[in-house]
């Protein structure tokens, strides 16, 4: 098209949320969660709001990362404000808003961690300990089994239900309709 650039094959926006981004949006909300369930099971050390403000700040952050924004992808209070939100009940939620932290977000998850993955699974073959202890990270390589491929799996949820966001908020071409 020459208005908008799009291929003509190119598919419009959708006309509802698909049911594989709401699977992928819960897959990213339970890699948060079992990234969590990791940590509590070799225990939190010092309490994270013992830290202070930033710390009570980035906890608060990685719960919302990890929780709301991918159900926000994929439900309706990403779209729209809930009722309970004042002066922005039922107005719409800006696009960037919701877009911008899933695609950014997601995209660091999944190449941080796949490539931590690759070096982990690298490591291993050669009969190495990918974390050894006094590494600074006295945790059991276990942990990190279980930890990394839930970020990686919180990150490629994410990614997928972004993608369904992009395009179930994407205004048509007012020329071709794509």
């Amino acid at each position: 098209c020459g208005a908008c650039g799009r291929a003509a094959t190119a598919p419009g926006p959708l006309a509802r949320t698909p049911a594989w981004a709401f699977c992928a949006a819960y897959l990213a909300a339970a890699g948060c969660l079992t990234r969590i369930a990791a940590q509590a099971a070799v225990g939190f050390g010092e309490s994270p709001l013992s830290g202070g403000p930033s710390a009570t700040l980035f906890e608060a952050g990685f719960v919302l990362g990890g929780i709301l924004l991918p159900l926000a992808l994929v439900h309706a209070f990403g779209r729209t404000w809930p009722r309970w939100v004042p002066a922005l009940s039922g107005r719409r939620v800006p696009r960037r808003l919701v877009l911008w932290p899933g695609t950014a977000i997601s995209g660091g998850l999944v190449v941080y961690f796949g490539l931590m993955l690759l070096q982990m699974g690298w490591e291993r073959l050669h009969g190495r300990n990918p974390f050894p202890p006094g590494s600074g990270l006295d945790l059991p390589e276990a942990f990190f089994w279980v930890a990394v491929p839930a970020y990686f799996l919180w990150g490629a949820g994410m990614a997928a239900a972004a993608r369904a966001y992009a395009r179930r908020t994407r205004t048509p071409c007012t020329s071709c309709g794509h």
